[in-house]
């Protein structure tokens, strides 16, 4: 079963504010999913927005 992350614990994972995490959604950066009043993060959208952040700043230093 996948893992939901309330909008704090996605958050603390990546080690931003709420108001960061809302940008980012607001952005398309992250994917939300509402369940009633909940907004809840798929765990998967932080995995593939740390790599795509990861890949994106390594190729800017010019490493693979």
């Amino acid at each position: 079963m996948p893992e939901y992350l309330r909008l704090d614990d996605a958050a603390n994972r990546l080690h931003v504010s709420r108001r960061t995490v809302f940008r980012l959604l607001a952005e398309g950066d992250l994917v939300r999913v509402k369940v009633g009043r909940r907004t809840l993060i798929p765990a998967e959208s932080l995995d593939y927005y740390l790599m795509n952040h990861v890949a994106v700043a390594r190729a800017a230093e010019g490493r693979s």
